[in-house]
């Protein structure tokens, strides 16, 4: 670990990461604890090679959407009758699974 002074800020770095004490959380002979603004990486467990930095994440495809009409489908045509979607069919089941628990609750409650 390196520690520098400069115009009485203390910095201290690892080789990873360079940061400086904050604030004194504990001070009381023999022991001091300090603030610092970084995690500092020790170097005997990371290592000397500092990582690379991480590659851009790659751009997402843009298709069009399933449901988009597409120039083969007829203008004056009547369209399907939609199905429930998956989420109305989990909300359904919630309302009803309350629903049952409380009237279980209530049974037990009066008998």
């Amino acid at each position: 670990m390196i520690f520098t002074d400069v115009a009485r800020t203390v910095h201290i770095g690892s080789g990873w990461t360079n940061t400086k004490l904050s604030s004194s959380v504990h001070s009381t002979d023999p022991v001091a604890v300090y603030e610092v603004d970084k995690v500092l990486l020790p170097e005997a467990i990371f290592g000397t090679d500092i990582p690379p930095t991480l590659a851009p994440a790659p751009a997402p495809d843009i298709s069009p959407a399933a449901d988009a009409p597409t120039a083969s489908d007829e203008v004056g045509s009547p369209r399907a009758s939609s199905t429930p979607s998956s989420s109305y069919r989990v909300i359904n089941l919630g309302v009803w699974s309350h629903l049952v628990l409380a009237i279980s609750g209530g049974l037990v409650l009066f008998l």
